[in-house]
């Protein structure tokens, strides 16, 4: 059937090929709801709850992320066309959707093109401004999101295809099509609608890329947005924003093509990092610093490397060049300070903490940084002053939270402890762990009230997990209440599914209290399990040397079992070393005894003062001829 011309509107010709006049009859409801549900609202706390099930279910982390976001992407797109089309009751050229032109897809490839040559002449100096604080070629993206990189470099080329597919549909959809016609309409302002669309489509990207990112993509998202507004459809924005996205397969050709006019300074050096090939990235940035030696970028990427390579002198030797090109860069401080920790030189690790506090004193990393250091040197009071400042700036941090509330414990805070629990039940409200954690510091600090609710929370809710006993078991012993720690032990072997460890502590408590024959059964059920880790060799050898009950001690096993824990480890490990100089002293070899004593102190990382104490101790029982017998200060060792 056909229409006559009298019966054909008279401008559906040109609403066919354009939706510049945008939609007549446009609702702000509808346009809210898209734009909620575009943003990630309800589908965000749904796709939450999904993600342990399959998780559970066998599939990995990876497959689920990819699976997910497809999922969602695609959702969230048919609801906005189900809302045009029956809320709305509106054609879809009204979003800029029309029947495909030839014309399409050449504008699409010339905007592919176009985003190429933003990515390589105006993305390297905004990766500058946002890395080191002035504008400057050679860099490049990882600089800005490299954990954000590094993980999505990980998904198979297909996974990578297919989501560059479903982003480029999902975002030109509702951040071009629909938002902007929409706005336009209801504002009355083609200018204002574009504005707001941008910055929604970039503050989109601030939950898993950051705001660095996000700045770095406003170029090229400016490409998409120019390109819509030319042409009003939204065909050819779908297909650059698809082909940009597609990275790898594409990407990586395209720059190469463009590397023969352009010189593209260190791209294959950062992408060797990213996929952990630290050697093949050194080659790279060494290749690109032969040329240039003041390239800024490939003397950051290369320290990256070295330091990933445990070569330390050569990242610090590096980061001191790009300090001296760029003063003001914190992040080469900061990246220096963590080699000189890895080196144990706390004072030079310290100043370049200092240093870059001085120059970022709103980054909750600086001072994140400058707590390790202050923990590695022995004050631990300094550390939590810096934590506290890290935690004010980023509050939302557990693991700042985390590391805090295990500073208050150790240092015997126990109300600052239970505090920092508090706020990471709050981010994590069903993490038993932390509330079985939490009833034992209730319980250490005479609140039997709260720790009873704790415990029977925990117990309520978990009633066959043995850790909520376990924990408060160590609790108990670090306050002598050793009656009370061997209840809760025994609560925890009726429930642990393989309780080595708990007879293990059970073993050392019986040993404590005078009950040599049931710490002999414990002692038994734990050494009848055949050692597999490093750890369980470890573990084995010790109490084979030094258990104060002679019955349990077994000195030719103990040296062959730490023998092989040191093996393992390739003889760094200070405290295995120290298992072996135990067992050889358990033998009447104090020779050996004392020359791997001094071995396992030679390999002692200098902070760890109180463990150094120990060593010195054994050492002079060894030097005298005598063994060494644990009195087991602490229920694990």
């Amino acid at each position: 059937m056909s229409l006559s011309p009298a019966e054909i509107p008279a401008d559906a010709g040109d609403a066919l090929a354009s939706a510049s006049q945008g939609p007549r009859r446009v609702k702000i409801l509808p346009v809210l709801f898209v734009l909620a549900i575009s943003l990630g609202y309800p589908f965000a706390t749904f796709l939450n709850r999904l993600y342990p099930i399959l998780l559970r279910a066998g599939f990995s982390w990876l497959t689920i992320g990819w699976a997910l976001n497809i999922a969602a992407e695609i959702t969230i797109a048919a609801t906005t066309l189900a809302v045009v089309h029956y809320w709305e009751r509106l054609p879809m050229w009204s979003i800029g959707l029309a029947q495909p032109k030839v014309s399409d897809f050449v504008f699409g490839v010339c905007a592919f093109f176009a985003v190429l040559l933003v990515e390589r002449f105006v993305s390297p100096l905004l990766v500058g401004l946002l890395v080191a604080g002035r504008a400057s070629y050679g860099s490049d993206i990882a600089a800005v999101a490299p954990s954000q990189i590094a993980l999505v470099s990980r998904f198979p080329w297909q996974f990578s295809v297919a989501m560059a597919a479903s982003a480029g549909i999902f975002e030109e959809l509702w951040a071009r099509g629909y938002g902007i016609e929409r706005l336009s309409a209801l504002l009355h302002s083609t200018v204002a609608a574009a504005a707001i669309m941008l910055f929604l489509d970039l503050a989109a990207h601030l939950p898993f890329w950051g705001i660095r990112y996000a700045i770095l993509i406003a170029p090229t998202e400016a490409v998409f947005l120019s390109l819509y507004l030319w042409r009003r459809r939204l065909l050819p924005c779908v297909i650059a924003h698809a082909l940009s996205d597609a990275s790898r397969p594409i990407l990586l050709v395209s720059m190469w093509l463009l590397a023969m006019i352009f010189p593209m300074h260190a791209t294959r050096g950062w992408e060797a990092l990213w996929k952990g090939d630290y050697d093949q990235s050194i080659t790279e940035f060494s290749g690109v610093l032969s040329r240039t030696p003041n390239d800024a970028r490939a003397l950051e990427g290369r320290s990256n490397a070295y330091w990933y390579k445990g070569r330390y002198d050569q990242s610090i030797d590096d980061l001191t060049r790009l300090i001296t090109l760029e003063p003001g860069n914190e992040h080469a401080y900061w990246n220096r300070a963590n080699s000189y920790f890895a080196k144990h030189d706390y004072p030079r690790a310290m100043a370049d903490a200092n240093q870059a506090i001085k120059l970022a004193p709103e980054d909750p990393d600086t001072y994140s940084m400058r707590a390790n250091i202050d923990a590695a040197s022995g004050d631990k009071g300094g550390a939590i002053k810096d934590l506290d400042r890290a935690i004010r700036l980023s509050p939302g941090d557990f693991a700042l939270i985390e590391r805090r509330e295990s500073l208050y414990d150790e240092t015997g805070n126990y109300d600052g402890a239970i505090a920092d629990l508090g706020r990471m039940l709050a981010l994590h409200p069903k993490d038993v762990y932390l509330l079985a954690l939490r009833s034992a510091l209730y319980k250490t600090n005479g609140q039997f009230a709260l720790e009873a609710r704790d415990e029977s929370a925990f117990i309520a809710t978990h009633p066959k997990d043995s850790m909520g006993y376990f924990i408060s078991a160590i609790m108990s012993y670090g306050q002598h209440q050793y009656a009370a720690a061997i209840e809760d032990l025994n609560h925890s072997i009726a429930l642990a599914p393989h309780p080595t460890l708990d007879y293990e502590c059970r073993a050392v408590i019986y040993t404590k209290v005078g009950k040599p024959e049931l710490a002999i059964a414990d002692w038994r059920r734990v050494l009848d399990k055949q050692p597999k880790t490093a750890y369980e060799y470890n573990t084995h050898a010790w109490i084979l040397a030094t258990c104060p009950i002679a019955e349990v001690r077994n000195g030719k096993q103990a040296v062959e079992f730490a023998t092989e824990a040191c093996k393992m480890t390739g003889w760094k490990n200070a405290k295995y070393l120290d298992t072996l100089a135990a067992a050889y002293a358990e033998q009447g070899d104090f020779a050996d005894a004392t020359l791997w004593e001094k071995q396992a102190l030679a390999a002692l990382a200098p902070s760890d003062k109180t463990i150094a104490a120990g060593m010195h101790e054994r050492l002079a029982l060894y030097e005298a001829g005598h063994p060494y017998r644990d009195s087991y200060p602490t229920l694990l060792f």
